[in-house]
């Protein structure tokens, strides 16, 4: 201890290099091979109404080498959903759509709807932790446009999924007609397109992102930056009883 207190500086590097070691060790080595299924139930159709099984995807981040993370999303085609939900973020490399294509073929035919996440858009690049401790960033980092009308492509023609980056589609879904509407980055204009959709259509459920609490259902319909205008439609939803954050059977 004394040793320690006679060289604080050198004890509090070491300590932040350690926690710095394992932290890669988790994020590199372990958290990015488990993934998860979670299941919810939610009393909205009529009793006695066959059940209909949606599948949500959301952040796969694919890179093209990714195997292990590629057999597991084509695994998901065995629960055979009726409707997939794909919410974004589908790669993590400037060639990640070869790896989505091959994770996603074997949901070719099941009828889905898609929204883009900033992953779509643009290639990750590489960042400095240690940045943060810097104060902001005085430099915009240039970034790397992705051909995301490829993966549009892949998922319009090749799976006949509907694309609802800022709009609204019907999805027939074992004689139910199911009105999807996405958006990618909520703003002023979102919102209020947003509201007059959900004021047309007059929706049983809506299912919006929440803090990401374990259990949650975050990511699921509709991507949001918590704005005035966007807590306005959680109040009024909520006080309409048409939104909740209860839920049943997570496993």
């Amino acid at each position: 201890m004394a040793g320690a207190s006679r060289h604080p500086i050198r004890t509090a590097v070491l300590a932040v290099g350690a926690v710095g070691v394992a932290a890669g060790i988790w994020g590199i080595g372990i958290e990015r091979h488990l993934y998860t299924l979670r299941r919810h139930t939610v009393a909205v159709l009529e009793p006695g109404t066959e059940p209909i099984r949606v599948l949500h995807i959301s952040d796969a981040h694919m890179a093209p080498w990714q195997r292990r993370k590629q057999a597991w999303i084509a695994s998901l085609a065995s629960l055979r959903p009726d409707l997939i939900i794909n919410t974004g973020d589908n790669v993590g490399h400037p060639d990640g759509l070869r790896g989505v294509r091959a994770a996603f073929a074997g949901f070719r035919g099941i009828p889905g709807a898609f929204v883009h996440g900033s992953n779509d858009l643009y290639a990750p690049s590489p960042r400095n932790p240690l940045r943060y401790f810097m104060g902001p960033s005085k430099s915009t980092p240039k970034e790397q446009r992705l051909d995301s009308d490829a993966m549009d492509t892949f998922f319009t023609t090749t799976l006949g999924w509907q694309n609802v980056n800022n709009a609204g589609a019907s999805v027939e879904v074992r004689g139910h007609r199911v009105n999807v509407f996405g958006v990618r980055h909520l703003s002023p204009a979102g919102a209020w397109h947003l509201r007059r959709y959900l004021d047309a259509m007059k929706p049983e459920l809506v299912l919006i992102e929440g803090q990401g609490e374990p259990g949650s259902l975050n990511h699921l319909g509709v991507e949001v930056e918590g704005t005035p205008d966007v807590e306005a439609a959680r109040v009024r939803l909520t006080d309409d009883g048409l939104a909740t954050a209860d839920e049943d059977n997570v496993a």
